[in-house]
C-alpha cells in the first residue's frame, strides 16, 4: 500500500482513510457504514431525515434503519424540527468529554503528526502539500457525486 509513485498516492490514502474509519466504528460498536453516518450528524449538526439520506446516497427506508440503530446505540436523537413539527431531524448525543474520546485521540495525533511535518517545509512546500490535499478531497468529493448520479443506482 506504500506507493511513491503519483499514480498511486491517492489510492493509497483514500484506503488509509477507509481502514482508519472501519476501525474507528468497530472501536464504537458500529459498522464503517454507520460511523460515517454519524461523522455527517456530528459534523453538519442537526440533519432532516431525508437530508441525512441524501448526504448518505440512500433511499429513506435505508436512511430510517441506520437513524435507528445509531438512536438504540445511544449516538443520535430524533427531536422535531422547530419550524414544522411534522418534520424530523436527528442530532448527536453528546458525549461528556468529547476531547478524552478514542477518534479526538487519534485524529490530534494525525493533526499534530501533520502540522510538525508542515513546519519543515518551507512556505512554498506547504502550499504545494496544502494544494495536493485540497485537490485529492474536491477528486474524491467529485468522484462520489459521479457514482451517486448513475442511472443504474
Amino acid at each position: 500500500m506504500h506507493s511513491t509513485s503519483g499514480d498511486r498516492l491517492g489510492q493509497d490514502l483514500s484506503t488509509a482513510v477507509v481502514l482508519l474509519h472501519e476501525e474507528l466504528g468497530r472501536a464504537a460498536g458500529l459498522t464503517a457504514a454507520d460511523y460515517k453516518a454519524l461523522g455527517f450528524v456530528r459534523r453538519e449538526g442537526p440533519l432532516p431525515l431525508g437530508e441525512f439520506a441524501n448526504r448518505l446516497g440512500v433511499v429513506p427506508s435505508a436512511a430510517t434503519a441506520i437513524a435507528d440503530r445509531l438512536e438504540r446505540a445511544g449516538h443520535v436523537e430524533r427531536c422535531p424540527d422547530p419550524a414544522d413539527r411534522r418534520r424530523v431531524h436527528l442530532r448527536a448525543v453528546s458525549s461528556p468529554a468529547p476531547e478524552h474520546s478514542l477518534e479526538a485521540q487519534v485524529f490530534g495525533r494525525i493533526d499534530r503528526g501533520t502540522a510538525e511535518f508542515l513546519e519543515t517545509l518551507s512556505p512554498a512546500q506547504q502550499s504545494a502539500v496544502l494544494a495536493y490535499i485540497r485537490l485529492t478531497t474536491q477528486l474524491l468529493t467529485e468522484a462520489r457525486q459521479e457514482l451517486l448520479a448513475r442511472p443504474d443506482r
